[in-house]
């Protein structure tokens, strides 16, 4: 029983935000529920075991200024994405590497992501 209830247990914790945070177990998405979720970020692609998106600004302080943006969602869900910055583009890159793979999580910080643009 204790064991059951470990594998369901909720963690809690507080992000740097000092908000309250929900993480729950991510678990890897199977191709089919990957092809499901794509559908709903457009702009996204497929790399891997990885989602990826490059955002264009107009010059370095508007890629700078929107990467400082990411602090917050990306803290609130406790994920974190692998940031690479040429000048006035910021390519994005998601993955889960506790499982492996793709999750909810990277869904999640996806969408999120995609509200900080105007």
């Amino acid at each position: 029983m204790l064991n059951q209830f470990l594998a369901i247990a909720i963690a809690f914790m507080i992000g740097l935000t000092g908000e309250l945070v929900l993480s729950l177990p991510a678990t890897r998405l199977s191709d089919r529920e990957i092809s499901q979720q794509l559908q709903t970020i457009p702009g996204w692609q497929l790399r891997d075991q990885r989602i990826e998106k490059t955002f264009k600004f107009n010059n370095f302080i508007e890629a700078i200024t929107f990467v400082n943006r990411l602090v917050t969602p990306a803290e609130f869900l406790g994920h974190h994405p692998d940031i690479t910055i040429n000048y006035n583009r910021v390519t994005l890159s998601l993955t889960t590497h506790e499982v492996g793979g793709l999750s909810n999580l990277d869904f999640d910080l996806a969408q999120q992501i995609d509200r900080l643009i105007p």
